[in-house]
């Protein structure tokens, strides 16, 4: 392996469990991207996760001492956890359990991507069945020995990572730590203890979210026997007349006329952010020139640096003229050397 899973957690060969447990949570406290403003957060995340998930198994920590880990036996479970879901795991030793996520779409003008911006969605989700207060019993006097654990309150699990497993015990989801469940199913949501329910929320987009992206809304999904699950919204941003986003660049294409690139000129830019923006046109300007203006364009996301704006420059040729614009275009034309009588033939009778 060419990582040195040691020194990416800052720590001896020889450190112990503990030692390296408490050195990983000292990582993710800083470079978790739901609290980090580092710029290579996510990936530093992820290096240190992959680090502690070797060393913290004793038989791929062996195997990496030896220089025999496979990369097929690493599995990196952890950069889906949100901070708090890893501190409580590093304490209890049980993995969070999610229900499954559940996916929106939005439509966000690229202003509101750039910027961020708060919405309103409505979408169907599952909630608690407020008839049986999620328990899947009918409101009955009869209870019976809880079918899942057996009246024990609690169950438990197998959980394998690579050739190790560990014995997990978590309260019974299904009585809820009561050990008796009603003998009769609840009529309403059909002993499954939810309902599908209409919702409305605001959610906030972070800015700088790009088209296609994902991001999560914790507790605002389906709520099944693992508790509430999270919402993820996917983003798609609504094409703009103006303006294109390409990561924190934003692209505008500005249309002049040949004189104005020929002699050079100051041009208004319409922005974003309002901001008045003047842009100088140099002399001699070619068709298709980008010019860049740095800190102009978007946010990036989880940072508070912006990116480029870049003016893509369209000169635009005239496709009629006036004989007054013949004239002068006649005269041009001597002067940079052209026949001038395959101009008067028309031989150049339409500039396109």
């Amino acid at each position: 392996m060419a990582k040195d899973y040691y020194s990416i957690l800052g720590v001896s060969r020889d450190a112990s469990d503990e030692e390296i447990k408490i050195a990983y949570r000292k990582l993710a406290k800083k470079f978790h991207p739901d609290v980090s403003k580092e710029p290579n957060a996510e990936e530093r995340f992820k290096e240190i996760s992959e680090a502690y998930q070797v060393l913290s198994d004793k038989e791929k920590r062996a195997k990496f001492d030896a220089g025999e880990l496979d990369e097929k036996e690493i599995n990196v479970e952890y950069t889906n956890y949100s901070l708090r879901e890893i501190l409580e795991f590093l304490i209890t030793g049980n993995p969070p359990r999610r229900s499954k996520i559940l996916t929106v779409p939005i439509e966000i003008t690229i202003q509101e991507a750039v910027f961020g911006t708060q919405k309103e969605i409505e979408y169907e989700s599952y909630a608690p069945c407020a008839y049986c207060n999620a328990t899947g019993a009918w409101q009955a006097n009869t209870w019976m020995l809880c079918p899942k654990c057996k009246g024990a309150k609690y169950v438990t699990r197998i959980v394998r990572s690579g050739f190790s497993r560990q014995v997990v015990q978590e309260l019974c989801s299904r009585c809820r730590g009561y050990g008796q469940v009603m003998e009769q199913v609840c009529t309403y949501c059909g002993g499954k203890g939810r309902t599908l329910v209409r919702k409305r929320n605001i959610i906030v987009v972070p800015r700088g979210i790009d088209d296609g992206m994902k991001f999560i809304v914790p507790s605002l999904g389906d709520f099944s026997e693992d508790g509430q699950g999270d919402l993820a919204v996917q983003v798609k941003i609504k094409p703009d007349p103006y303006y294109r986003k390409i990561g924190a660049d934003l692209v505008f294409d500005l249309h002049i006329g040949i004189v104005q690139a020929a002699l050079g000129c100051v041009v208004p830019i319409p922005t974003l952010d309002g901001i008045p923006l003047s842009l100088s046109i140099p002399q001699g300007t070619q068709p298709n020139t980008q010019l860049r203006i740095q800190n102009r364009g978007g946010y990036r996301l989880k940072n508070p640096s912006r990116g480029t704006l870049i003016v893509n420059v369209i000169v635009e040729v005239p496709r009629t003229v006036t004989q007054r614009q013949r004239e002068l275009f006649l005269e041009i034309a001597k002067e940079q050397g052209c026949d001038s009588e395959l101009l008067k033939q028309g031989h150049f009778n339409k500039l396109v």
